[in-house]
């Protein structure tokens, strides 16, 4: 249509050819329409994004885990080690053997004995505390088969060792058979147990304590309580992730009883507790809650929440975890302090959100330059857009939105400020704590 315009048009446009004179609005709309802005909305949003999580000790591995962070609605954590401190201590022992009246003090630091070198080839946290109590009472120490007692005598080396994870282990020591676990465990291997005995492990697992069953030649010769302490930061924690409107529960391979009394405490969903499960179930679990259409992110530390670290839509592993665990998870939390779950949140909400905001302002800029540049506005308004000053809209354009993904740094101080409002009732009850110990 440029040809059909009047002679003035083009001599108010200072030009002499009605060709030049279309080149130059065609040169403009080629200029203006470069998607520059576009192609930056995302990666410098993403790439921000990513630097302000590393400085906060969020580290993100990809751009698909960064913006799959703020759009789950389901957030599952373990409890040994995620929820809790990761160093539980014994708590109670209860002698069940049938000598136990005759032996004395002798027969329990003979069944520690025992309980410490089945115990000497694993590294879960549970194990750790029965090995180090065993240390203390005679019954075993070293981080291996052949370490040294709590008297110096050596430690005997197992034999036939089996280990299942959310289970127990069994082996031979000194030609006894000994199997340590939990009820399923024992009644895999055809161990019964009496009423009194399921009685005294209902009342430590109503608690909030993991009860393990130490038996013997087949027959159960005590019971042995482990206490872990729940993180200071984790009620705030997972109150602040309601407040998002997040569903908050958890998966352990822990008993029911124990896990309840957990849930409780911190006001979990108690349709998304589950307990006793194997690493293979706690997958499954996960898979259950993404068939059913939620999107789903799971915090964990130990080899055993690998498969579902790797089957959640996020995968979070505490930086305190094991190797395994962090090498599955999506993003790794340095600190291991679960304050950073809600941090990833907000970062990849406000991370997306930019990303909008970029997008829009590119279009916008599109919508508005291309018609200019086209000259749809030059017959009534005599308004045209030279190529070179095209050029510069285009250049401005990109440079408005690198400068708007830069504003995300802003970002960091905002969860900062949550952290620590959130560490600080933590910071009291240690304080407290130590008062009161004092």
């Amino acid at each position: 249509w440029l040809p059909a315009l009047p002679r003035h048009y083009y001599l108010h446009a200072h030009m002499l050819s009605e060709r030049v004179f279309a080149f130059m609005f065609g040169c403009a709309v080629l200029v203006i329409a470069c998607p520059c802005a576009l192609g930056l909305a995302t990666p410098t949003a993403v790439m921000v994004g990513t630097g302000v999580g590393a400085r906060l000790g969020i580290l993100i591995k990809s751009a698909d885990a960064l913006e799959a962070c703020g759009a789950v609605e389901v957030v599952l954590f373990d409890k040994t080690g995620t929820l809790t401190c990761g160093t539980p201590r014994v708590s109670d022992f209860l002698d069940l053997s049938p000598a136990s009246g005759e032996q004395g003090g002798a027969g329990a630091r003979a069944l520690w004995r025992l309980i410490g070198a089945a115990e000497s080839n694993s590294d879960h946290p549970i194990a750790t505390a029965l090995r180090a109590h065993a240390s203390l009472h005679a019954g075993g120490g070293g981080e291996g088969g052949g370490g040294a007692t709590g008297n110096g005598a050596p430690l005997p080396v197992p034999r036939e060792y089996e280990s299942v994870p959310g289970q127990g282990v069994r082996c031979v020591v000194e030609g006894r058979r000994v199997l340590l676990g939990n009820r399923d465990w024992a009644a895999a291997h055809l161990v019964s147990l009496s009423a009194a005995a399921d009685y005294c492990m209902a009342g430590l697992e109503g608690d909030g304590k993991t009860a393990v069953l130490c038996c013997v030649d087949g027959a159960v010769h005590a019971i042995v309580a482990v206490a872990d302490t729940i993180k200071p930061e984790a009620a705030a924690t997972l109150r602040a992730l309601r407040a998002l409107g997040l569903r908050v529960g958890m998966i352990t391979g822990d008993n029911a009883r124990t896990a309840r009394a957990v849930a409780r405490e911190l006001g979990l969903d108690m349709d998304l507790v589950h307990a006793e499960l194997l690493p293979k179930h706690k997958a499954l679990a996960v898979a259950a809650l993404q068939e059913d259409g939620l999107r789903v992110a799971f915090v964990g530390d130990g080899i055993n929440d690998a498969p579902a670290l790797a089957r959640a839509d996020v995968g979070l592993a505490v930086g305190s975890g094991t190797e395994v665990a962090l090498e599955a998870a999506d993003i790794v939390l340095v600190r291991s302090s679960l304050t950073d779950v809600l941090g990833a949140v907000l970062l990849s909400r406000a991370v997306i959100a930019r990303i909008r905001l970029n997008f829009a302002w590119a279009m916008g800029y599109n919508l508005l330059g291309i018609p200019l540049a086209a000259g749809l506005f030059y017959p009534a308004f005599m308004l045209r857009l030279p190529p070179m000053f095209a050029g510069l809209a285009m250049a401005a354009s990109s440079v408005s939105v690198v400068c708007s993904s830069l504003l995300l740094r802003s970002v960091e101080g905002d969860i900062r400020r949550v952290r620590a409002a959130l560490d600080e009732p933590a910071v009291a009850g240690a304080g407290a704590g130590a008062g009161a110990g004092a």
